[in-house]
């Protein structure tokens, strides 16, 4: 039987198991722009700060963790933190990060702090679905935000008000906000028909893997598109292969075939340009005609909808 995940405040005697989940992350290069593996003596740096940290176990076995950091040194950002969340790779998608994030909202109130802002990258969907799930919003994307091995990444900032400061009601959402929210959904299930003929001729995750390529300028790496398409590497691979055999994209120079990014085409990069306009074209001719009411029901049943997708898979 499984053990429920259990979330409390980090001690001093965690600091190695919360170095390895840590070090798990930086390896994967889909969470953080670090390079450099923690140790134990790192991390307990960390727990001797005002900063909340908590983990999350089963039983007695710590899986995963949560944190906050300084933001900034000015005395008026004195209420923000940053925060991070990690989760030991054989328990991902069971509930744990959840679990802590929760808990750490919870922990960071509790010290007085009012907001939590992070930065994701923006291929890092799971991360993001769960950030939306906990009251959190995308506030924008910073373009080539910084380099992680040599290659310029893009991150989307999100942030959560705490306390007293969280509305208890959410503003009605924009038109363009609202069809967002349409768009991320219809993600989720055209993925689950991958392989349908959706538009000029490319199947569902052909479209999106064209947008994961176009969206970096600096091409993408295997892995990344693996996980932007919630794919295994080799079918990751084989769908980077058609459009390439297709004139859209083009595999970029590199030392060795592991390194190897796949780079957008000029062709590539208009008919993605294309797709995209199609599609935001036909979201806002038809979401135009609700009223803030109409828009504000939508939002709580696409919300309701992403729950139950989530409990589902």
């Amino acid at each position: 039987m499984t053990q429920p995940f259990k979330c409390r405040p980090a001690r001093s005697s965690d600091a190695g198991v919360i170095a390895a989940i840590y070090n798990e992350g930086i390896d994967d290069r889909i969470a953080t722009f670090e390079t450099r593996p923690r140790t134990a003596a790192d991390i307990r740096k960390w727990l001797d700060t005002p900063f909340p940290i908590v983990v999350v176990a089963a039983g007695r076995r710590v899986v995963g963790f949560a944190s906050t950091s300084s933001y900034r040194d000015r005395e008026c950002y004195r209420g923000i933190a940053e925060f991070s969340v990690y989760v030991a790779r054989a328990v991902r998608g069971r509930g744990a990060g959840r679990v802590a994030l929760a808990g750490l909202i919870t922990a960071a109130e509790r010290a007085g702090f009012w907001k939590l802002v992070s930065r994701i990258f923006v291929e890092n969907e799971q991360s993001r679905r769960l950030m939306s799930r906990l009251g959190f919003r995308e506030v924008g994307i910073y373009r080539r935000h910084g380099q992680l091995d040599g290659q310029w990444r893009d991150v989307v900032i999100v942030e959560r008000l705490l306390g007293d400061h969280h509305p208890a009601h959410a503003e009605p959402p924009s038109v363009d906000g609202f069809s967002n929210q349409v768009a991320s959904l219809a993600r989720f299930f055209q993925l689950r028909d991958r392989e349908r003929v959706c538009r000029y001729g490319l199947t569902v995750s052909e479209c999106y893997a064209l947008e994961a390529i176009a969206e970096r300028p600096a091409g993408i790496g295997i892995n990344e598109l693996a996980a932007a398409l919630s794919l295994n590497k080799s079918s990751a691979s084989r769908v980077a292969d058609r459009l390439v055999t297709a004139g859209l994209a083009r595999h970029g120079a590199a030392p060795d075939r592991r390194s190897r990014r796949i780079v957008v085409t000029r062709r590539g990069d208009a008919r993605h340009s294309k797709i995209k306009n199609d599609i935001l074209t036909e979201h806002r001719t038809t979401l135009s005609s609700f009223d803030a009411q109409s828009l504000q029901h939508g939002t709580r049943a696409l919300e309701a909808l992403a729950r139950a997708r989530v409990t589902k898979r």
